[in-house]
Formats: structure tokens, sequence, C-alpha cells
């Protein structure tokens, strides 16, 4: 148990500033007006969204096949060693965040782009008449006016992260070993799988809805304040 909900921290914090900052720069360019064919490029980002956590899981895994893997083609033709992604804990742990994040960029886009589109023009025109460059706009005008919208993928991305199973259970079903058990994962095993114990599990779900709890809290309380 100590195990799984340390693991499940650890990759909650390491992942979540991914889920947080790449849609936001693809929601950022996907709004600027000298890229071309804007719907279709948000369309093609959105459709992992659409997909099931098991064609996900099929895909990724098809990426990351140790034999006939696309990633492991891609080093080989570099001249690269092939990497056994899934039998390493940390690679594989690396491939569970990796398709956390590219299914999740395309919905927390569509959040920071309207976002985005409610910011006035007016404040972009001001601050080009002041001197500022497109760098300096975006740290001083579309990232404080985004805060609202930030919090909320903050707050949807980290309850997500703290509850995954459906990757975990797609990709690596725990392993190697016990490296990549969530504490979702962990209660499923301990209710269904071997010798069923449901009570335990109701006791580790309990400590799971607890830690969303705080963690939500915590975070409302520092967006008030930074209000």
């Amino acid at each position: 148990f100590y195990l799984s909900l340390g693991r499940t921290l650890l990759y909650t914090v390491c992942t979540l500033p991914f889920r947080v900052i790449i849609p936001l720069l693809v929601a950022v360019l996907l709004c600027s007006k000298r890229v071309a064919a804007k719907s279709l490029t948000r369309t093609m980002v959105y459709i992992p969204v659409l997909m099931s956590a098991l064609v996900v899981g099929i895909t990724i895994n098809w990426m990351f096949s140790q034999e006939y893997g696309l990633v492991n083609f891609i080093i080989r033709s570099l001249g690269g060693t092939a990497l056994e992604w899934s039998l390493n804990p940390r690679l594989a742990t690396f491939v569970i965040a990796f398709a956390s994040v590219w299914a999740s960029i395309g919905f927390n886009m569509i959040l920071y782009i309207g976002g985005i589109n409610s910011i006035s023009n007016d404040l972009y025109e001001a601050a080009t008449i002041d001197g500022a460059s497109g760098v300096q706009a975006f740290f001083r005008i579309t990232v404080p006016m985004l805060a609202p919208t930030t919090f909320m993928v903050v707050l949807l991305s980290t309850v997500n992260l703290l509850k995954e199973y459906a990757l975990v259970q797609g990709i690596t079903q725990g392993g190697p070993g016990t490296a990549t058990m969530t504490l979702v994962y962990y209660i499923y095993n301990v209710a269904f799988v071997n010798t069923p114990k449901y009570g335990y599990a109701s006791a580790i779900s309990m400590v799971l809805f607890v830690l969303v709890l705080i963690v939500t809290i915590i975070q409302f309380r520092g967006s008030k304040g930074e209000n």
C-alpha cells in the first residue's frame, strides 16, 4: 500500500507539469494568426481524447514495443540500441506518463483555447505599442489572464493522475513486477485478484478519497489566495 501510494504521488508530481504546459503551448500556437489550417490541426490534436483507454494502450504498446515498435525502429535507424521499455521500471513509468499526457492534450487544449479567445485583443495591441515582444506578452498577459483556466486544468489533471488505472491496465498491467502499480490498480488487485479483500480495498479507497479531497481543498484555497 505505501509503495503504491508513494509511486502514485511521485507519478502525479512528475507528470502534472507536462499535462499543463504542453496543452498551453499548443493552444497558443493554434490561436496564432500565423498558423494555417487551424481547424484541421485542432481536430487532429483532439482525436486521442475520443479514444478509449484500451485503444490508447494498444497504440502506445505498438509505438514502444521492444521488437517491432516505432520508437525503437527510429532509434535503430539512428544507430542506437533498442530500449527495453517494458522491462525497465523507469522506462515503463515514462511510457504510461507519455500516454497520459498524449491522451489529455486535446481536452486541456480546448480549455486553454476558450480562455485565450476570451482575452481582449486590446491588451495585446497596447503591449505591442509599448514595445513588448511576443514572449513578454505571453508571460505578462496570456499566462496571468489564463490563471482560472490553468487552475481548472491543474485540478482535473491532478485528480485524474491520482486515480490512474486504465492506462496502467492497458499498457503494463502494473509491471515489470509491481513497478508501475498505482494506488487504484492496487485497489483493483486487492479487491478482485487472487483472494478478494473487499474491506481492505474499501479502506484504501477511503484513503484515496481523502487524498483527492485534501488536494482539491488546497488548490481551491490557493486559487482564492491568488485572486
